[in-house]
């Protein structure tokens, strides 16, 4: 990941406030390490920054470029220019005799554009990188932390282990547990992953904020339910317009949740296992999945229908009970994994009929400007796969006139274009606009793009409540 400020960053000042943010992140200085089937982050003598590469302490790096940087697109492969040494070889994560850090940081400067960018990447036992992120930047520019600090507490009792063996822990998992379901060896893993990518291509498409509330609006009248969110909306729209191109229609979905900081029940006894606060380290990342029967054909067409699913899917999963027997059946799984990991694993990807979603449309990662204002500050991700998409928060773009928008596009005075009178008043009209990141098969692009079009263009997607609210 990397974001890209409009202008220089002091360097003294900002190893300074690396220095302090590492200070609540000290395991981030460290390496993983194994004895027998125990996992621990084994510290090093001091937090002090290595610039350049090392292998000792944590590497933040330096560097000038003159080569461009496209604003509005998410890049295919990390831009070796801005990224360098940055990226951490996952292969050998579990490997006892890897001695690399688990934080690496890059500070590129563009004196042609006057940007700075910084891209980093990192092991999710750190915890969250958008909290290391907001921590550095309020350091940077001495205000107090946006969030709190990392904490380690231990659980207070672990649930007892659900093994595969058990015909109804073997439901759940297939139920549930989809993407742990199989380890693959590490070549079949490559093979598969070179013809995912080989087979696909990246698509980064920008909708606006007024696009996304007719999006929600037609989920919402052709659901019984009602109340769905823009990435319910959106994900529900993305899965009915692939369906429409695709071979095999995706009638599937899983959601990729995060449990630290879902509130545990409050009549919870003091010995019960309790779920992670928000700031607990580690990872604590798991799946929501739409039921195992899958969509039919006319549901997985309807978005209010996949709007709803994906929506009670994500209500369901993030229910105490079922967060304990998913920490319950999958700890087991990962140790195993852990240990055959230069072996072994997981495919990230679901297979035909199924899709992935990734979404942080509510994660303010412009908040982190380093004073440059959040509506300057751009957060761009890197990396897809096949069956996958990534939602976040439009990109503020700078304007030709020198304001900045998240759409180059918007007019407060064309109801065409999103700029009705409601929003003419507000800073940017466009707050809301979201990117969807996600990888079609490449002969399916030009078809998919094309109906994407033809539904912002003729607006036929919200036609229906058009009519119905007199617009």
């Amino acid at each position: 990941m990397s974001m890209t400020f409009p202008g220089p960053l002091d360097k003294d000042e900002l190893i300074a406030a690396y220095e302090e943010t590492l200070r609540a992140f000290p395991h981030a200085t460290g390496r993983l390490r194994r004895k027998g089937n125990d996992w621990t982050v084994s510290s090093i003598s001091d937090l002090t920054m290595k610039l350049g590469p090392s292998t000792r302490g944590v590497p933040l790096t330096f560097a000038t470029t003159s080569e461009p940087w496209n604003h509005y697109h998410y890049p295919a492969e990390y831009p070796v220019h801005l990224m360098g040494t940055v990226a951490i070889d996952l292969t050998r994560t579990f490997d006892t005799a890897y001695d690399e850090p688990m934080l690496r940081c890059k500070v590129t400067y563009c004196p042609t554009s006057n940007e700075t960018i910084i891209a980093w990447s990192s092991s999710h036992i750190i915890a969250f990188i958008y909290h290391f992120h907001h921590i550095w930047s309020q350091a940077y520019q001495g205000k107090k932390p946006l969030f709190g600090p990392p904490t380690y507490e231990k659980y207070r009792t672990t649930p007892a282990d659900e093994h595969v063996d058990n015909p109804d822990t073997a439901g759940f998992l297939a139920n549930h547990l989809l993407h742990l379901k199989t380890l693959y060896p590490i070549e079949e893993w490559v093979r598969k992953a070179t013809a995912a990518l080989a087979s696909t291509v990246e698509v980064d498409l920008l909708f606006t904020a007024h696009q996304i509330q007719q999006l929600r609006l037609v989920a919402d009248f052709s659901s019984a339910s009602g109340a769905t969110s823009a990435q319910d909306a959106l994900s529900a729209y993305l899965i009915t317009t692939l369906n429409r191109v695709l071979d095999v229609p995706i009638t599937r979905v899983s959601s990729m949740l995060e449990y630290r900081g879902v509130r545990n029940p409050p009549s919870l006894p003091p010995s019960a296992w309790c779920i992670p606060g928000l700031h607990a380290v580690g990872n604590a990342i798991f799946h929501a999945h739409t039921p195992p029967q899958g969509l039919t054909p006319t549901e997985a067409a309807s978005i209010g229908t996949v709007a709803r699913t994906i929506r009670a899917s994500i209500t369901a999963a993030r229910e105490y009970a079922h967060i304990k027997r998913v920490v319950a059946v999958s700890e087991p799984i990962w140790r195993r994994q852990s240990k055959e990991a230069l072996e072994h694993q997981f495919w990230p990807g679901e297979g035909e009929g199924r899709f992935v979603f990734n979404g942080m449309p509510k994660a303010d990662w412009s908040a982190s400007h380093f004073g440059y204002g959040a509506d300057k500050a751009r957060a761009v991700m890197y990396g897809s796969f096949a069956g996958y998409a990534s939602i976040f928060k439009a990109l503020p773009v700078k304007q030709a006139d020198g304001t900045w928008a998240t759409d180059p596009k918007v007019n407060v005075n064309d109801p065409d274009t999103n700029g009705r009178k409601a929003n003419a008043a507000a800073k940017n009209p466009n707050d809301g606009a979201l990117r969807l990141f996600v990888r079609v098969p490449t002969a399916m692009r030009d078809a998919f793009l094309a109906a994407v079009a033809g539904d912002l263009m003729s607006r036929r997607i919200w036609a229906f409540h058009r009519r119905l609210l007199g617009l």
